[in-house]
């Protein structure tokens, strides 16, 4: 039983952890306050994850704390950051051979009616 504990102890944080850390971290790191997430995760059944915002371990004897290896963040400079400026508007027209034209005020629209 021990080598095994012990083979499961090195898959978990050889394996798992560096593969969730690379998972998660562009995710939660969006996430402004701190949380608590479990994962929580029986053989045959479904896996779950649950959240909180408390500090919630029921016995810290049993539990073992695995360090995510994440990249640093930047710094925040105050900055915003703005969207490029628009291209003009695209007029889009359709003409058929029978002599029917189809323009309407937005692109999308026009496309819709030449589809219909």
């Amino acid at each position: 039983m021990r080598a095994a504990d012990e083979m499961e102890e090195d898959l978990i944080k050889n394996e798992i952890i560096p593969r969730l850390s690379e998972s998660i971290e562009p995710i939660i790191t969006k996430i402004e306050r701190p949380i608590v997430l479990v994962v929580d995760y029986i053989p045959d059944e479904q896996l779950s994850v649950r959240l909180t915002r408390k500090r919630v371990i029921t016995d810290e004897q049993e539990t073992k704390k695995y360090e995510l290896i994440t990249k640093p963040k930047e710094p925040k400079t105050g900055k915003s950051i703005s969207s490029s400026p628009k291209s003009k508007k695209t007029k889009l027209a359709v003409t058929f051979p029978d002599g029917t034209h189809i323009e309407h005020h937005y692109a999308y629209e026009t496309l819709l009616a030449t589809i219909e």
